[in-house]
Order: C-alpha cells, then sequence, then structure tokens
C-alpha cells in the first residue's frame, strides 16, 4: 500500500494515472458553452483524450452512448443545446458512462430561465448537505501535512488574508454596481472561504445557501 502521507508518492499516482488516459484515449463527448469550447478541447488533447464537440439533440444521444465520458457545461445555455443534454446525460446513464456536470454561472441561469432561486434553493438542499462531509474528508490529507503548514505559516497567512480582502472589496464593489439587494449581496460575500463553511455564513446572514 501506498504511504499516502508521502508528496512523492500522490505525483507517482498522479503521473501513473496519466500515462494511463494517455495509452487509453478516451473519447470525451463535451456539451460546453461556446466561450470554452476551444479551450477544453485543447486540454484534453494535452491530456491525451480524444476531445468530440457535438450539440446536435439526436446526435448526442447516440454519441453520449459510445463516449468514454461526458461532459456538460451550462455556461452559455440555449434551447437546443440544452435539448441535447439532456437527451445525452439520460443516454450516459443508460449506458454506464460517467459524467460531470459544471454547474457555470448558475445564477444567471436561473435568471434566463425564470426559476424563482427559492425553488432552486429548495431541490438542491440535498446536494448542498453532502459538501459539509466532503470537506472534512479534505482537511485528513491538511492534518497529515500539518509540519509543512507550520513551516511556512508566515506566506500562507499573508496569501489567506490578502485574498479575504480583496474578495471582500470586490464583492462589495460588484454588489453595488449591480445594484444587489442584501439577501444577494451575503449569498456572493463569502465566495471566497471554503464551500461548506462559506455556505454557513451566508445561512447566518440570510443569503440563498445553494447559490
Amino acid at each position: 500500500m501506498q504511504n499516502t502521507s508521502d508528496p512523492a508518492a500522490w505525483t507517482r499516482a498522479a503521473g501513473a494515472l496519466l500515462e494511463e488516459m494517455r495509452r487509453r484515449a478516451p473519447l470525451v463527448h463535451c456539451l460546453t458553452n461556446h466561450v470554452v469550447t476551444n479551450f477544453t478541447a485543447n486540454v484534453l488533447l494535452a491530456a491525451g483524450a480524444a476531445p468530440a464537440m457535438i450539440h446536435d439533440p439526436e446526435e448526442s444521444a447516440i454519441f453520449a452512448g459510445v463516449a468514454s465520458a461526458l461532459l456538460v457545461n451550462v455556461g452559455t445555455i440555449e434551447r437546443e443545446q440544452a435539448e441535447a443534454m439532456r437527451r445525452a446525460v439520460a443516454a450516459a446513464n443508460a449506458a454506464g458512462r460517467p459524467w460531470v456536470l459544471d454547474p457555470v454561472a448558475v445564477g444567471a441561469l436561473l435568471l434566463s430561465c425564470g426559476i424563482p432561486a427559492e425553488q432552486y434553493e429548495s431541490t438542491a438542499s440535498p446536494l448542498t448537505w453532502l459538501l459539509l462531509p466532503a470537506t472534512v474528508c479534505l482537511a485528513v490529507p491538511l492534518h497529515e501535512r500539518f509540519h509543512i503548514l507550520r513551516q511556512n505559516a508566515v506566506a500562507l497567512l499573508a496569501g489567506i488574508i490578502s485574498g479575504v480582502l480583496t474578495s471582500l472589496v470586490s464583492v462589495f464593489g460588484l454588489s453595488l454596481l449591480l445594484g444587489f439587494n442584501h439577501r444577494l449581496y451575503v449569498t456572493v460575500l463569502p465566495k471566497s472561504i471554503t464551500t461548506a463553511i462559506g455556505m454557513g455564513v451566508s445561512e447566518e446572514l440570510g443569503g440563498y445557501v445553494t447559490i
């Protein structure tokens, strides 16, 4: 068994996984937004995968069933693309293919589709609950490497403080610029915090937790 507290072991494992992926050259069906289509394809090619950008609803349903994996990115969703996504996900599930949902700009998506934030929050709450145990799991490797954190305490604190201050100032400025009400403001305010903790802060302040 590998020593999971050894950074070199993680590096070797990541390298082995990358080599295995390049050997298999998986076919990845990407239903992604127009802004990052080319970038997504280039990253997959660099990693050794074979990207396919098919947005036609009928073709997407067929292709998702034979591809190695499916990516669904809802950043710039359109009616035809939304139908392609629904069909592709159904086909991937039926064929037992893994798929990933990238909920880019979910706030804008709710606005464009006319979905009330309260409705989205109530239906997504079971998923957001799972973020808390996931965050606890991420704390385990940090605990195992606490000596490294202690050695770099000054740099870490400087980075955290500067990041938090930058986030607070930028969120406040954007909220004023966009005319956010109090509830929307406190929803985006804790965005720089670890998700599970930020959700708790947002909830205490009266924001939309799932956004």
